[in-house]
């Protein structure tokens, strides 16, 4: 890990661009070279992250899904700066487009793309915490990736259907996305994944009621 003072912290941020956040709380960054600079702020409460932060958790995360064939932000180095309690992750960019803005930019036909992958997480163990239409990323090669992975879980073994059902509804977080599946079709989009799940029929039955249930909520 390398450590930082803060003069040297803002002589490395201020020839970058910042794409998430504002000048005096950038969050993340990308450089002239095409790499990423994601920054991890000590969070006020006490937490996990107090005794482990959550840079390295990216760290190990990125690690870890690359082990199970996950494209992911692959970080390349740590950077400290312990006057201001900043952690910073540095990794190359992931070329690609995120779902969100597919959706608003083309057609929302491009949502049948993500019911296999999705599986495919859960059947590995892979509950990704923070997945939203934003934190998904089609790429130039049209594989699938995952951003922002500082929360997530792997399991020793497939994940159940109540972890399964609770990871797709954090898909329909926000009404703007809501509105997108909607217009794809709520039913389709679901019976789409558990068409390709190997869950047993209650499993499935329990996925759509509870995914349905919370579209109709809204």
């Amino acid at each position: 890990m390398i450590r930082l003072s803060s003069e040297q912290l803002k002589a490395y941020l201020d020839p970058m661009k910042i794409l998430v956040g504002k000048p005096h709380h950038p969050r993340i960054l990308i450089t002239s070279d095409n790499r990423i600079v994601k920054l991890f702020y000590k969070r006020k409460r006490f937490s996990t992250s107090t005794f482990f932060p959550q840079a390295l958790r990216f760290q190990k995360n990125s690690q870890r899904l690359t082990q199970f064939d996950v494209r992911a932000p692959l970080v390349q180095e740590i950077l400290h700066c312990p006057e201001r309690s900043i952690h910073l992750a540095v990794y190359d960019n992931i070329p690609g487009t995120d779902y969100r803005e597919l959706c608003q930019t083309e057609n929302t036909e491009v949502l049948a793309q993500l019911p296999p992958f999705l599986n495919s997480l859960h059947d590995k163990g892979i509950y990704f915490r923070a997945i939203h239409l934003g934190n998904l990323i089609h790429c130039d090669d049209d594989a699938i990736a995952l951003v922002d992975i500082s929360d997530l879980k792997i399991k020793h073994a497939p994940l159940n259907a109540p972890l399964r059902a609770r990871n797709l509804l954090h898909l329909i977080n926000t009404e703007s996305d809501i509105d997108f599946f909607r217009m794809f079709g709520i039913e389709r989009f679901i019976d789409s994944y558990l068409g390709q799940s190997t869950l047993g029929s209650w499993g499935k039955r329990y996925i759509k009621r509870q995914f349905i249930s919370a579209v109709n909520d809204v």
